[in-house]
């Protein structure tokens, strides 16, 4: 049984039940479990949602307030115990030079350093765990690290040059699912942004993914240079087979601001998705105003044949709220620096020191409790009705403004910034 709960589909366990469709405006009602299992309590759960057999109540529509969703959501952040999800960039080293790379430490982890921190994330168990680099294939010792992390959920992000027939078969067995991150639907426009790859040959490796039953899905990173090829991507990704595209707002980055999209252009990227979604395609567009889009212009996101929505759930992101993540999740450097986000310029610790360490510091922070808060914001961001379920991108806010609390530039529904 699926249910969707905000902006995702949660698998419950019962598997010979009927799909409740819980609408986007309601949250679960009285008919609840001891939900305990998000916060390491009680794993056969998961805190973040009620169970509800439908052998019991075969046709039911749970309504509830908005606001009781969203003190809901805010008692789970509160109460969190483990992160949503840990994104390890694994390895500095990478065979391509993208536009929009971030950049790398000048250093990493030895093999011993990385496989104690890999045994030190199983014991954290976060929901899922993202490894990518750099290139993560590049990196020395990948299937030891990768085979401590196995019993975990697993998401390798890869450029999808170096995937061959011997790898396909580690990642099947070792039950890691695999993204690939393909900017532009155009061979001239993708060898432009990520310089050293062959469109072609990156396009074979996703579909020989794809038959294998690996690839979860397309990465997407938004940027002028392509916003407008929104629709062609769509239709790429389904022609790949993957079943769904995770559309990532460009992030803090070499040159930015020219890459970065105005407040125009993401207006159009964002209804361009939601078009281009109508080919069965799922997607999942990474900006934490995209919701708050959604319902400022009344968008409404064509419906799947399950009867749920096409924004599926996506381990590029939190599952339990649409707003910005930071400080929900970590995110470990090469060379171990541990961060509330992996673009923000913020560092909390060292893994050498210990993950679990540096997390229960993230916990006491006083900056990450404040920055949580929607009433520390300013500007724009302030007095907009849509607060609660956005609150701004905090890293791309500091990168344009050097103020942490300050209103989201990029959001298209600021009219001052």
């Amino acid at each position: 049984m699926n249910i969707l709960f905000g902006n995702a589909i949660y698998p419950t366990p019962s598997p010979n039940t009927t799909p409740l469709n819980i609408q986007q405006d309601t949250i679960m009602p009285k008919i609840q479990k001891s939900h305990k299992s998000h916060y390491g309590v009680d794993e056969s759960h998961r805190s973040h949602l009620v169970e509800a057999e439908a052998s019991t109540y075969p046709l039911m529509t749970i309504k509830f307030k908005l606001t009781e969703k969203i003190n809901y959501i805010k008692l789970n952040l509160m109460q969190r115990t483990k992160p949503y999800m840990i994104d390890w960039a694994i390895t500095m080293n990478c065979n391509l030079n993208c536009q929009h790379c971030r950049g790398m430490t000048p250093d990493e982890l030895s093999t011993e350093e990385t496989l104690k921190v890999a045994q030190e994330i199983v014991e954290l168990n976060p929901e899922w765990v993202i490894i990518e680099g750099g290139e993560p294939l590049m990196r020395d010792g990948i299937w030891e690290i990768l085979k401590v992390l196995q019993e975990l959920d697993i998401n390798l992000i890869t450029n999808g040059t170096l995937i061959n027939s011997e790898n396909i078969k580690q990642l099947k067995d070792l039950g890691i699912k695999v993204m690939i991150s393909f900017d532009s639907p155009y061979p001239e426009v993708y060898e432009r942004l990520r310089a050293g790859a062959s469109f072609n040959e990156v396009l074979r490796n996703g579909e020989k993914l794809a038959n294998q039953g690996i690839l979860h899905s397309i990465n997407f990173a938004l940027s002028k240079y392509n916003y407008k090829d929104i629709p062609k991507m769509f239709s790429l990704t389904k022609s790949i087979g993957a079943e769904m595209i995770n559309i990532l707002g460009l992030k803090p980055c070499e040159k930015y601001q020219e890459q970065l999209l105005s407040k125009e252009e993401y207006k159009a990227a964002i209804i361009s998705a939601c078009e281009s979604s109508k080919n069965g395609i799922s997607f999942y567009f990474d900006e934490p105003f995209f919701h708050a889009c959604l319902d400022e212009w009344n968008i409404k996101l064509p419906q799947l044949s399950t009867g749920t929505t096409v924004q599926k759930e996506s381990k590029i992101l939190t599952p339990a709220t649409t707003s910005c993540i930071f400080g929900e999740y970590i995110f470990i450097e090469p060379n171990g620096e541990i961060k509330p986000c992996t673009f923000a310029p913020y560092v909390l610790g060292n893994a050498k020191e210990g993950v679990i360490k540096v997390w229960e510091s993230m916990k006491k922070s006083e900056f990450l409790s404040k920055i949580k808060k929607p009433e520390t914001r300013t500007g724009a961001c302030k007095i907009c009705k849509h607060l609660d379920k956005c609150r701004g991108c905090r890293s791309r806010t500091y990168a344009l403004t050097n103020d942490w609390f300050a209103s989201d530039p990029a959001c298209p529904l600021s009219k001052n910034g």
